[in-house]
């Protein structure tokens, strides 16, 4: 009530006052800023874009705030926010550039932003299509605009913004959001009631708390952004804060909030549920901080990108088995067809055949009946005539005889015919069909990347592994031959961090690894515990910090003689890259489990493909705890693949390399590694162990 009884008061001195002039074009402040023209203009203050007189040619934006001689008391207080204002320095944040006091107005010097703000350009949208702004673009300027809350509510003191709504946000022609007027920004030092405050509040975007005069802080600029937000979301503003509080604490109604989704069924659910939660009437519901609001959005991207993906993929491949079926079909009638077409030609030949049968046993019958006849004549007419039959007989015998071989050739010419028919068919089936190389059944065998072709260095070459069994865990190790391999990203690697680099040569001595992470089972065997949230005794091991990893090694030593540890960050990526170079050491998604196909969970080891070392789950399923202590580059990192033991800037953190169920691809590259602190646990961080070779 003191705050709407403060913003009534101020509104009744403004209407019987009358609006406070503003400045003419051409007037010069402190002899340096010359006014151009008015950009916008209030109750309280007003906009003007100047030219700076120091700076030749460079636009300023001149905020004023008009000022009450019955209320000098505010110079100070206006003068220290000012100064808190100048010291920011964020992307998304106009520079201060200069403030002060002259004639009846406190003044802010500040970049001046080209553009149109969020609710001009949302009044526009509306009245050309009838529809918000789309998800994507809401999730981006939230992004950016919880980056610079994030900021600015970590300076000392906190810097609470206090006006957040379309109309202070305000988008450049190369699409870069900025947020604006700072002019109810306080430090958190600062009294926020009306009545000691420069303004007061937005209705429909402000907090209860701010609408009541019960002091703001960071939660406040939360419920803000989310109503903000929900505007742009939606293309409708929310309820005031004050009637939505009534209602459910007077009144005991429901909520007058409509849900995001409700209003725009476009909206995910799972966004339209953040918006209601920055927007909590009670700020102990909201969200603590920008940050926690920004990882949350930022995972409820990840988990809608992801889902898309995963339809996209379904999609490309019910359309592949279609293309597939039908091609499948094509070749089934072309074969049909090409049967029935050498059916009909096959029984036109045998057709042929035993007509040339039929033809070849008539004559000769028939000249074995004449050569008869022609006998029992002989024999008839005696010796005298025989001279003369004989004579008839040998001119006769020619005919026959060429008569019976010109079919017995074409017989055989038939049967050539035939023969080779049937070899043309049997040539032009495997033209259309060519036979396939076979394909190695052993699953051990690494699909190539279809977009990234490693380049296998000339050495090591790969040699077949060597294994044994660790009892009584049965810890299946693998021999890594020695080597050395260029360690860490090149420059230019797309999604590449600089704690990557720089790239250096690593020779690295031949060594025992785990060929899976260590699971569950096998962490029960030696330790006698399990500390993993997810079940299953195939499982990887989770939930351990690096000095239970140490403890586990440690004692499986003592139960063994031999002398077990983590791999050094350098064995751990020659055995991962396995000799390649590429961002991957072959196809992802054959290799590893990640955020787009894992299900938001992790797998029983070995259910991937390995490596051409013979190694699992080196690309994705838990991260791994390494050796080393944590640096930020490899700037004097070793070179004969030790482990990195200096501790003077690591912070105590040790390295962890590979990626997660939970992580991008473009965090699965052999080259990625970030650090935890040696006591942290979490579910998606496991280990593999390692032997040095004697």
């Amino acid at each position: 009530m003191i705050a709407s009884s403060a913003l009534f008061i101020c509104s009744w001195l403004i209407l019987r006052r009358g609006l406070p002039k503003v400045l003419s074009p051409g007037i010069v402040l402190q002899q340096r800023y010359r006014i151009k023209r008015l950009l916008a203009r209030g109750g309280m203050g007003a906009v003007y874009e100047a030219e700076d007189g120091r700076l030749r040619d460079v636009i300023v934006a001149v905020k004023e705030t008009f000022f009450d001689e019955d209320r000098k008391s505010l110079r100070e207080q206006f003068e220290r926010e000012a100064a808190t204002l100048a010291r920011l320095r964020h992307p998304a944040l106009p520079q201060v550039k200069d403030h002060f006091i002259e004639g009846g107005g406190q003044f802010l010097v500040m970049d001046f932003i080209e553009g149109a703000d969020l609710g001009a350009l949302l009044e526009q949208r509306l009245n050309k299509k009838n529809e918000p702004f789309g998800f994507w673009h809401v999730m981006e300027w939230a992004d950016r605009l919880l980056d610079a809350l994030d900021y600015i509510h970590g300076q000392y003191p906190p810097v609470i913004h206090r006006d957040i709504k379309p109309q202070n946000l305000k988008l450049t022609p190369r699409g870069e959001l900025f947020l604006i007027d700072f002019g109810l920004a306080k430090d958190a030092t600062t009294p926020t009631q009306s009545g000691h405050s420069v303004h007061a509040y937005t209705l429909g975007f402000a907090p209860p708390e701010q609408i009541k005069g019960e002091g703001t802080d960071a939660r406040s600029d939360i419920y803000s952004l989310g109503a903000t937000l929900y505007c742009l979301a939606t293309g409708k503003l929310a309820p005031d804060a004050r009637v939505r509080e009534e209602a459910v604490v007077k009144h005991l109604m429901p909520d007058l909030l409509e849900p995001a989704h409700h209003v725009n069924p476009q909206m995910p659910l799972a966004f339209a549920a953040a918006l209601a939660r920055a927007m909590a009437l009670d700020r102990e519901l909201r969200y603590q901080s920008a940050r926690e609001m920004r990882q949350e959005l930022f995972r409820i991207k990840q988990d809608i990108e992801a889902a898309i993906a995963e339809r996209e993929r379904q999609e490309a491949e019910r359309r592949r088995l279609e293309e597939e079926a039908r091609r499948r079909e094509i070749e089934l009638q072309r074969r049909r067809e090409e049967s029935a077409r050498m059916h009909a030609l096959h029984e036109g030949i045998r057709n042929k055949e035993e007509d040339m049968a039929n033809s070849h046993d008539a004559v000769t019958g028939q000249f074995a009946r004449q050569t008869v006849a022609h006998e029992r004549r002989i024999d008839q007419e005696g010796v005298a005539s025989a001279p003369a039959a004989a004579l008839a007989i040998r001119r006769r015998t020619p005919r026959v005889a060429l008569v019976v071989i010109a079919v017995s050739l074409l017989i055989a010419l038939f049967a050539y015919l035939r023969w080779s028919l049937a070899n043309s068919t049997n040539d032009e089936g495997a033209g259309a069909n060519p036979q396939k190389p076979a394909i190695p059944k052993n699953d051990d065998a690494v699909r190539p990347n279809p977009t990234i072709s490693p380049i296998v260095e000339s050495s090591p070459t790969p040699a077949p592994a060597a294994s044994y069994l660790v009892l009584p865990a049965r810890i299946e190790m693998v021999y890594v031959p020695a080597g050395s391999f260029l360690m860490g990203a090149p420059a230019g690697e797309p999604n590449s961090n600089s704690n990557e680099g720089p790239q250096h040569r690593v020779a690295v001595p031949g060594f025992y690894i785990g060929k899976y992470e260590v699971t569950r089972a096998q962490w029960r065997a030696v330790m006698g515990g399990d500390p993993s949230s997810f079940k299953g005794d195939n499982l990887p091991v989770t939930n351990v910090a690096w000095d239970e990893t140490k403890d586990f090694c440690r004692r499986l030593s003592q139960m063994t003689g031999d002398d077990y540890r983590l791999p050094t960050e350098s064995e751990w990526e020659y055995a991962c890259r396995a000799g390649t170079t590429g961002p991957y050491a072959g196809d992802l998604d054959a290799l590893g489990w990640h955020i787009g196909n894992s299900n938001f969970g992790s797998h029983p080891v070995g259910r991937k493909r390995p490596n051409a070392f013979g190694i699992y789950d080196m690309q994705g399923n838990v991260q791994e705890w390494c050796e080393d202590f944590w640096h930020y580059s490899y700037e004097g990192a070793p070179t004969d693949g030790s482990a990195c033991m200096d501790n003077s800037n690591s912070g105590g953190s040790r390295v962890v390399r590979g990626c997660d169920w939970s992580s991008a691809p473009s965090q699965c590259r052999s080259a990625s590694r970030t650090s935890w602190s040696t006591g942290m646990r979490m579910d998606d961080v496991g280990f593999r162990i390692v032997k040095k070779v004697k």
